[in-house]
């Protein structure tokens, strides 16, 4: 409140307190008030304005923002009144009522309370009145105390929103009021709802995906805008608060619950540990990192060949100061380099997480796929071997399941791989554990197709699909992250693991509604283009090959998967192979080879001629 605003209002509450000292004669004598106590004697008139002033200004009356007064307001404007009669009430009490009436002063004392509140109370409403002209109408679902969060802040902001009305299943609560917002319906009610009230903003305050994708859905092709409250996770780690609402996100109509991890079965094996993650600078990798950092090892270490990516993931981790941090620039290929970083910083746990992944590109250039991704991983794994590592934990894609692409065979070769390791250092008593973990599609991940979306839609379109029926499995960066750590907690060498995510999303879809969640309609806003399917793509990916098979864990999304396994010395022939038919380049003879160890793979020559 400016200075001149200040000195205002204390003017009108000083002459309001006179008003009521005046008032409370006049009351107290029936309107004959005798002549003794309105003679032009200003002491006590003087006295009981310094009094007040003083006492108003202390209790900070005109440090506040009244347009947003609340009850704690009240309470400070009560004591304050109430402290300068009293201090005033002093003289009068102890000369028996002879300097006034004693009556008059607790007459006095709620009139000023009254019109000092009132004054406050008509500054709120006219406030409220001017700034909510232009205020955007909002329907909040769901009428719990999330909701009543929500709609106490919503009314903190009336110049920018302004919220008409509640839907709630519970038909009890049906016509009641919180905070002066009616209950109107129930959530089928919504899309006739929007139409009949003008609605802007409609609020989700139940984060389930369910619901979320039921209400988002059932207002398609209407102009209003949709947000939600955080998550649980959101709010377990202290991202955001009950009453934040930010805009929903594609994450939540995945249509299932979010992936939930044991915290303390993770404490028990990376806290006071040396981790080693490679690929940290990635979307994946920098989120293990920030995930293991909070549980405290003793070292972690994070490498990468992007020095930028590494730079950034390792200034953000240094301000949390949980561990003692390594950042190491190097290209998981180079075999002597990794071995010094291994010798250097004695890893127990290794999150494996640098790869080449994009599948077009890498149909493109097979042998830059096979090498890093099959051979380098194959290298770091027998190093980790060879330095003592407890665990060994290989990100893996669904892509590897019966692959049509060369990243795909890549990932599949490695899985294979892993397991013969495995198998082979069970019967040489080796102490690591190696397990993969398969992933869907991640959502938000550099160059996945939901950035690439977003990209499209604030650029006008055409947002590009390559085929109407092509759908894939989704998953977020957290669950992916948590399912690693979990899967590391659980495992005990030669699993592979994978997350049960539910149904696939159709991409076309998964188009239509990010347009939608933009505030545009597709085709008529955002046109949409069939583009035809990439070298190397499949319209539907599978999570589980002929032959494996699933076994269930002690957490209801994650399973293990079991298949058979080659020799050991025939995936060591395969490297040595590999990279003579690198320097070769005989792609013809590389794709005989992927075609010996991975029987189901179909390369892109055949998946050419069969089409």
């Amino acid at each position: 409140m400016k200075l001149h605003h200040r000195f205002f209002l204390l003017t009108v509450d000083l002459l309001l307190i006179l008003a009521s000292l005046l008032l409370a004669l006049f009351i107290r004598f029936e309107g004959e008030t005798p002549a003794k106590y309105l003679q032009p004697n200003l002491v006590p008139y003087v006295t009981l304005c310094l009094f007040s002033a003083g006492i108003l200004w202390l209790f900070g009356l005109y440090n506040k923002v009244w347009r947003y007064a609340s009850v704690e307001e009240g309470i400070h404007l009560f004591n304050a009144v109430t402290v300068s009669f009293g201090i005033y009430a002093i003289p009068v009490f102890v000369t028996h009522g002879s300097f006034y009436p004693r009556g008059v002063v607790v007459i006095a004392w709620l009139l000023a309370l009254f019109l000092l509140g009132g004054v406050r109370l008509v500054l709120r409403l006219a406030s409220l009145g001017v700034r909510g002209r232009g205020a955007k109408k909002v329907i909040v679902v769901g009428g719990g105390d999330a909701g009543e969060a929500v709609i106490r802040e919503l009314k903190r902001e009336p110049s920018l929103y302004r919220p008409v009305g509640i839907l709630d299943e519970d038909e009890k609560k049906r016509n009641l009021k919180i905070h002066g917002v009616p209950v109107i319906g129930k959530r089928a009610d919504l899309p006739r709802i929007v139409e009949e009230l003008g609605i802007h903003h409609v609020v989700i305050t139940l984060p389930s995906p369910s619901i979320l994708k039921e209400v988002f859905a059932s207002c398609q092709g209407l102009n209003v805008e949709f947000k939600t409250i955080p998550s649980v996770s959101e709010l377990m780690s202290g991202q955001m608060k009950v009453d934040a609402v930010r805009e929903i996100r594609i994450e939540d109509l995945l249509g299932r619950e979010p992936i939930q991890i044991n915290l303390e079965s993770l404490r028990s094996y990376l806290s006071r540990k040396s981790i080693l993650v490679t690929g940290a600078g990635g979307s994946i990798g920098s989120e293990l990192c920030r995930q293991i950092a909070s549980f405290e090892p003793s070292m972690l270490t994070l490498v990468g060949h992007g020095e930028n990516s590494i730079h950034e993931a390792f200034v953000e981790l240094k301000q949390r100061k949980n561990c003692t941090l390594k950042s190491m620039i190097a290209d998981i290929r180079d075999e002597a380099k990794m071995e010094r970083i291994m010798r250097a910083v004695k890893p127990e746990v290794v999150f494996h997480a640098a790869a080449h992944k994009h599948v077009p590109l890498m149909e493109e250039a097979p042998f830059e796929a096979l090498e890093n991704n099959f051979c380098a991983s194959a290298s770091l794994a027998l190093l980790s071997q060879k330095a003592g590592v407890q665990k060994f934990v290989f990100l893996s894609t669904d892509k590897a399941v019966q692959p049509q692409s060369v990243m795909g065979a890549s990932k599949r070769l490695t899985e294979m791989f892993l397991q013969s390791l495995s198998e082979e250092g069970g019967k040489n008593n080796s102490p690591t554990q190696f397990m993969s973990v398969r992933f869907g599609n991640v959502i938000d991940s550099r160059g996945s197709v939901v950035p690439t979306f977003r990209k499209q839609i604030l650029m006008g379109g055409p947002v590009t699909v390559t085929h109407v029926e092509m759908t894939r499995y989704f998953m977020t960066i957290p669950e992916a992250v948590s399912l690693v750590l979990q899967a590391a907690a659980i495992g005990h060498g030669g699993e592979i693991f994978i997350l049960d995510m539910g149904r696939p999303v159709n991409i076309l879809e998964l188009a239509h509604q990010m347009i939608r969640l933009a505030g545009y309609e597709p085709d008529k806003d955002i046109p949409v283009q069939i583009t035809g399917s990439r070298p190397g793509e499949r319209l539907r990916e599978k999570l589980l090959a002929d032959g494996e098979r699933m076994e269930s864990t002690n957490f209801e999304k994650i399973v293990r998967v079991r298949s058979s396994t080659r020799p050991l010395k025939e995936f060591m022939d395969a490297l040595s192979e590999i990279r003579e038919l690198s320097k070769a380049d005989d792609a013809d003879r590389l794709t005989q080879l992927l075609t010996r160890f991975i029987p189901e793979y179909i390369p892109r020559q055949a998946l050419t001629a069969n089409h």
